[in-house]
């Protein structure tokens, strides 16, 4: 069914749209290319189950779970590798089992597993075969705004984007076993943009943040700029990564809405991270979603660039398997459709 719906397109960008000044040339990276540049071609495997709104997606496993923002049968869940479909989960409701806000900013899948924040509480799942389970819930802190952007450092801490807390830092570390903010930390980029009010600061160097618990490290990738920073998870920044791009405009103070988002939504495995680089406005995205092939580019933990792949297929959401060298996306076209690309060039082991 063909289901191109401007609306929902604009609403699954702007989910994801809505540091420390460099002081030691040793943090500086400039990457002018990537060692393997490869044009993808994507495969589309038909669903028997419709997804109407995907939000999110992520591989627990041997499945593949996609986070379906609709009131009933919100996680569809599909077998790998041939994607069949096994079940349908979880319904929007005031009942015990039942969700009242997911933020799908924070949807992610370890091993068995599936975490989430449901309206400030911090929910882990097993995912079985037929169901999902829960095992634990943790209630987050209470702060001024909705904690954003959280990911796991480990098991007792999460970072998270600091929202109106001290626009000064970027970032809050969050003591989940204590329920309490532990520290504040994070620099923003100095650019000379001449920023007038710090809360200018956080609008204008929005970001997404991707974690990788086993190494104890995340990312930070501003989205309207070409700039990555990698911190460990004791908040101490390891790496700005610049990406040398002629295509890039300076960012506009002035007229914000033309500014082109740089970087979609990331991904983490055990041995990479990636993330999509996009570098048009949303105007320009929704307006011509039929021509929308957006680049993966994939990164190390140390953050020396892997590959760069010119996708096809117009996707937003993907998630990847190393175990089957496939990467997996929900369409922004189509209800029925799932897209698979072949990651066989890449070596994970």
């Amino acid at each position: 069914m063909f289901k191109l719906n401007p609306y929902i397109i604009l609403i699954l960008l702007m989910s994801f749209a809505t540091s420390c000044k460099i002081k030691n040339e040793k943090y500086n990276l400039i990457v002018k290319s990537f060692p393997l540049n490869i044009e993808l071609k994507g495969s589309t495997i038909k669903t028997t189950v419709n997804i109407l709104n995907p939000k999110g997606i992520g591989i627990s496993g041997d499945k593949v779970l996609i986070y379906d923002n609709v009131q009933k049968d919100l996680f569809k869940v599909f077998k790998l590798p041939n994607l069949e479909h096994i079940y349908s989960w979880g319904n929007m409701g005031r009942g015990p089992d039942e969700f009242t806000f997911i933020d799908d900013n924070y949807i992610r899948c370890f091993d068995n597993e599936l975490e989430l924040v449901d309206h400030g509480t911090l929910k882990r799942f097993v995912v079985n075969s037929n169901c999902l389970v829960i095992k634990s819930t943790v209630e987050l802190p209470t702060l001024q705004n909705p904690i954003n952007n959280m990911q796991k450092i480990n098991d007792s801490f999460y970072i998270a984007n600091n929202i109106f807390e001290d626009v000064e830092y970027e970032h809050i570390l969050i003591d989940v076993k204590s329920n309490r903010i532990t520290n504040k930390f994070g620099k923003y980029p100095d650019d000379g943009l001449n920023i007038k009010k710090g809360i200018d600061n956080y609008q204008i160097y929005y970001k997404s943040n991707i974690s990788n618990p086993d190494r104890e490290k995340f990312i930070v990738f501003y989205m309207y700029f070409n700039k990555i920073k990698i911190y460990n998870g004791h908040g101490n920044i390891e790496k700005i990564i610049i990406l040398e791009d002629k295509e890039i405009d300076k960012y506009k103070i002035e007229h914000r809405d033309d500014n082109p988002l740089y970087f979609g939504i990331p991904y983490a495995t055990e041995n990479y991270f990636y993330v999509l680089r996009l570098n048009q406005t949303e105007n320009e995205i929704v307006g011509n979603i039929d021509n929308f092939k957006p680049e993966l580019l994939i990164w190390d933990w140390d953050g020396n660039p892997i590959a760069n792949f010119k996708l096809d297929k117009p996707i937003i959401r993907f998630a990847v398997s190393e175990k089957h060298k496939k990467l997996y996306a929900t369409s922004v076209m189509e209800e029925d459709e799932i897209y698979t690309f072949d990651l066989m060039d890449i070596s994970f082991d």
